[in-house]
């Protein structure tokens, strides 16, 4: 059983299992070390939940190394499929390897507060997260019989748009990045926008996903972004594509300033960032792509000192008719 046991990355071995049609594991537990640490059928979540009836230390010890030994394999799945961003947006901010040695360092109590604080974890860490290690050909010839799209929990595009608009009307005054998007958009920064689309992601809407259904429902073919169908879920607002609700609102800047051709290349990298990013705020201009051309204060020099002014103007503009 030795070799059985091995790692083997050639062909993505996670997990080994032993049949042990004639009980033999059973006549020489009394002589053997092995021990099964984890049953890979037993989810993080029924997990999470059996801790709720433990009461002791040293079960809580067992319960949280069988959580260690699942979360050693997905670990490693998800750094495969690149989904490390989403596991740290569950995980508060903790990467794979603080939540493991946070697991591991836990004692006594703590082991049972843990598993409380991380809840929405468990639920993200039940998700498969594996790539097809075949790829499997036929040799028939093809024939189109028809094309269908299902959307969420195999519904149709128009369920799963009225499903997103009820979630944007029970979460409006809950998520504040939902409420700052219907009350002052203008305020929406990078990092929350970007949160809230995993958020939602986790619950089971993105872009792609309501373009197609809104394209399927409405028959009408607009790569809006996720800002635009909160705020016509929630406000009835007519929905405009991402691209020409951001150039609108350049237009506009441009129409009412008398900008110089230095200013002018400025604004185009401004709205090619926004076309990428969506928002755009002061503090990004400290970032890349702005941050190795002298960001902030370079950039506001050249603006006469109201770039600032300048960006306000582009993010009003974004949600006026």
């Amino acid at each position: 059983m030795g070799r059985a046991t091995r790692k083997c990355d050639e062909i993505n071995k996670e997990i080994f299992r032993v049949y042990d049609a004639v009980r033999l594991y059973e006549a020489l537990e009394d002589y053997i070390q092995i021990r099964p640490v984890s049953d890979p059928r037993i989810s993080f979540q029924q997990l999470a939940q059996e801790m709720e009836h433990i009461d002791n230390d040293d079960r809580a010890h067992r319960q949280m190394q069988k959580i260690i030994a699942k979360f050693q394999v997905k670990k490693r799945q998800i750094d495969k499929v690149g989904r490390n961003e989403e596991l740290e947006y569950n995980a508060k901010g903790k990467t794979a390897e603080q939540l493991l040695t946070l697991f591991k360092n836990a004692q006594g109590s703590e082991v049972s507060s843990i598993i409380k604080e991380y809840g929405s974890l468990w639920k993200f860490l039940d998700q498969k997260f594996t790539r097809p290690g075949l790829q499997l050909v036929a040799e028939q010839e093809d024939e189109f019989i028809a094309m269908e799209q299902r959307f969420g929990e195999d519904q149709k595009p128009g369920d799963y748009i009225e499903s997103f608009n009820h979630y944007i009307a029970t979460n409006r005054n809950k998520i504040l990045a939902i409420k700052t998007i219907l009350t002052s958009p203008s305020q929406l920064n990078r990092s929350s926008l970007k949160e809230l689309k995993l958020m939602l992601d986790q619950n089971g809407f993105n872009e792609r996903y309501l373009n197609a259904a809104w394209r399927q429902s409405k028959n009408e073919d607009i790569a809006a972004d996720i800002v635009s169908y909160i705020r016509t879920a929630a406000l009835g607002e007519a929905l405009i594509s991402h691209e020409d609700r951001i150039k609108s609102a350049f237009a506009k800047v441009k129409q009412t300033n008398n900008f110089n051709a230095l200013q002018l290349k400025w604004l185009k990298r401004f709205e090619a960032q926004m076309l990428a990013e969506t928002v755009l705020t002061k503090e990004d201009l400290d970032k890349e792509p702005f941050k190795s051309d002298g960001g902030f204060k370079r950039i506001n020099k050249q603006f006469q000192d109201e770039v600032e002014q300048v960006i306000d103007a582009v993010n009003n503009h974004l949600y006026t008719a």
